[in-house]
């Protein structure tokens, strides 16, 4: 029996039936398609370049703590948290576009995602000083660790007592001579 014969004999299914239903596309998918996607969370064509884009705009703002532009130590904690927030972004986007009915469709997978990838946002945002609690806390450690690191104070005040002293001495001996 040749192919032919096979496909006449066989009964059309009903999604065949459908006007301009095929069950696949007339040409494969082209290299960079986009045709499975449904948030973006999941793809890093999507989530690369918004994280960076995140990234620059955070560098850009005036209000970037310091500390941020110029210690390279927070360049890794940075990329991490911009991933985060592009994540946190697409997820949102798309809930809000399908609406709450669908994000709780199943078992409620997308909103307990978004959920946990809100919470890893939150946690890079304290750990880098995006909040203002956690930016006066680093800020303090920051200061104490600089003047710690340089000279003693106190050994300074010191110093600088003993050379105005000896200062006077010898110039009260010149007068005096």
């Amino acid at each position: 029996m040749s192919a032919e014969e096979q496909r006449d004999g066989q009964q059309e299914r009903p999604e065949q039936v459908r006007a301009g239903w095929v069950a696949r596309p007339p040409e494969p998918y082209a290299e960079g398609n986009t045709a499975a996607m449904r948030h973006g969370a999941y793809s890093e064509r999507v989530v690369g370049p918004l994280a960076s884009e995140i990234l620059a705009e955070l560098m850009q703002a005036s209000d970037t703590p310091e500390y941020l532009l110029r210690d390279q130590s927070f360049a890794a904690a940075l990329a991490a948290w911009s991933r985060a927030e592009a994540i946190v972004y697409l997820l949102t986007t798309f809930i809000t576009e399908q609406g709450l009915a669908k994000a709780f469709a199943g078992r409620g997978l997308l909103i307990e995602t978004l959920r946990r990838w809100e919470t890893t946002a939150a946690n890079h945002r304290r750990r880098l000083g995006l909040d203002p609690e956690s930016r006066a806390r680093i800020m303090r450690d920051l200061s104490a660790a600089r003047f710690m690191s340089g000279p003693d104070p106190l050994s300074v005040s010191l110093d600088r007592i003993a050379a105005e002293r000896a200062a006077l001495e010898a110039g009260e001996r010149g007068e005096g001579a």
